[in-house]
């Protein structure tokens, strides 16, 4: 039984190691993947779900993967990059603030509003003023 003890051992060692490198290369196609999928799409709804689809995952598998991967969880990944692409956009004057929420993926500036303030402890209005008046580079 010796033998086939560290037959099993080997095999069960094998079928882990082949499995913590098929879920690596999953987390990095995912990685890859939804880096594009996000900023092509992250002014539209998005959701975990279709993201799990292209991949044949579970939703589950596929948000528990997604966030060990980048260590945000989809939904915190979204608000980051919109987010940061709003700081950027108001830097442009000419651009309201209903114009920035809508380019940004916010259907209501208000909504828009309250997730920029959580996220930068200062409204977009706020943000933009201190911008134009040198207190913020």
């Amino acid at each position: 039984w010796s033998i086939k003890s560290d037959a099993l051992q080997d095999l069960a060692m094998c079928a882990l190691l082949h499995d913590n490198a098929l879920t690596q290369y999953i987390s990095e196609e995912l990685q890859n993947h939804s880096d594009v999928y996000i900023k092509n799409n992250f002014t539209q709804r998005l959701f975990l779900k279709e993201l799990a689809t292209q991949f044949a995952l579970s939703p589950n598998y596929c948000c528990s993967l997604f966030t060990k991967t980048t260590g945000l969880t989809f939904s915190q990944y979204i608000t980051k990059l919109r987010m940061e692409k709003a700081l950027l956009l108001l830097q442009n004057p000419t651009l309201t603030i209903n114009d920035i929420a809508g380019l940004t993926g916010y259907d209501d500036q208000i909504y828009f509003s309250k997730v920029f303030k959580k996220y930068y402890s200062l409204t977009p209005s706020q943000y933009r003023d201190k911008m134009s008046s040198g207190g913020i580079q």
